[in-house]
């Protein structure tokens, strides 16, 4: 009870975060500004994955005019209008939602994760320490993630997912202390070995941030060696490096041309690792390869972009 009465506390603070700079206005036909000042466009999707999802969102919207007020129509308009790289229209579609059904935390909830993505911390925030702190004081609500373009359904909870978005915001603007929290509190709250993963690999770039070795020792420590069979190998993976038990060789080939979403966390690894041993040139390259890669809206692409502009180096020449 002690515990839970701290983290309540805590959520209904407010955390003072180390600035990064961020520019607000958006150009009207932009999804966003990163954290470089640059203007972020719609996502690229393949040619036969966009047709997926243009279907999907048609059926979404057939739905939502044959039941406009239900909140999981609602949900799920939104959603498969993110999935289109349309983040600012689907914000736009969950505060329509939230006005109707105001008590339904799944909608800051998932309108929080759109305005991370978008580089709007102070806003995610908001919402995420608002779904977290209610959460807390219901029972656990069930969600599922879809992976692997729609054809895999992971188990997870909106309490967990609240605490590891609220993380990530912390993280992203600087704030180890208070992300290292969430993420220690996220897994407390893990109903699998993906929630797991990825709030232990986040947690444990907090915990190193911090200057705390026993306990990112300690994270490593825990992480089973076997691969789990669910969605974030990866994240598996880059535990078990961290450990020793794999080689850079073992996850990244060039950590200067990383493709796909595994690829960009490893490299963000690497690049997190230099930091830790003072290179920060050799870092700061590969943050910048990184942001070469098309996705601007995965976390790890978000954690590069906020470390380069902590640091504030200039853009390299492009790797020949």
């Amino acid at each position: 009870m002690e515990r839970a009465a701290l983290l309540l506390a805590v959520l209904s603070a407010g955390c003072a975060a180390r600035p990064v700079r961020y520019v607000t206005v958006v150009p009207a036909s932009a999804q966003a500004i990163s954290l470089l000042g640059d203007t972020l466009w719609t996502l690229p999707i393949a040619p036969e994955e966009g047709q997926r999802r243009v279907r999907l969102l048609f059926q979404a919207r057939d739905e939502a005019a044959a039941r406009p007020h239900d909140a999981n129509v609602q949900i799920l308009l939104a959603r498969r209008t993110a999935d289109l790289g349309r983040f600012r229209e689907a914000i736009g579609l969950y505060s329509e939602a939230l006005a109707e059904h105001p008590t339904d935390l799944r909608i800051p909830r998932r309108r929080g994760e759109l305005l991370l993505r978008i580089r709007e911390f102070a806003r995610a925030e908001d919402d995420l320490r608002h779904a977290a702190r209610e959460s807390l004081e219901r029972p656990m609500a069930a969600e599922f993630n879809e992976i692997e373009d729609g054809d895999l359904l992971v188990g997870t909870t909106l309490q967990f997912r609240s605490l590891f978005y609220l993380g990530m915001t912390h993280y992203l603007r600087g704030a180890f202390g208070p992300g290292r929290e969430m993420f220690r509190e996220a897994r407390r709250r893990a109903v699998g070995a993906d929630d797991l993963a990825a709030a232990s690999l986040w947690q444990f770039f907090s915990a190193r941030r911090l200057g705390e070795l026993d306990q990112a020792v300690a994270l490593l420590n825990e992480v089973p060696s076997e691969d789990p069979m669910t969605a974030v190998l990866p994240e598996h993976r880059m535990l078990l490096a961290f450990r020793g038990d794999l080689r850079r060789e073992d996850l990244l080939r060039n950590p200067l041309r990383p493709v796909g979403p595994d690829q960009v966390l490893y490299a963000y690894g690497l690049g997190f690792a230099l930091l830790l041993l003072d290179r920060t040139g050799e870092a700061a390259m590969i943050f910048h390869a990184i942001r070469e890669t098309p996705d601007w809206s995965a976390l790890a692409y978000l954690a590069a972009e906020a470390e380069l502009a902590r640091l504030d180096v200039p853009s390299p020449d492009p790797p020949s």
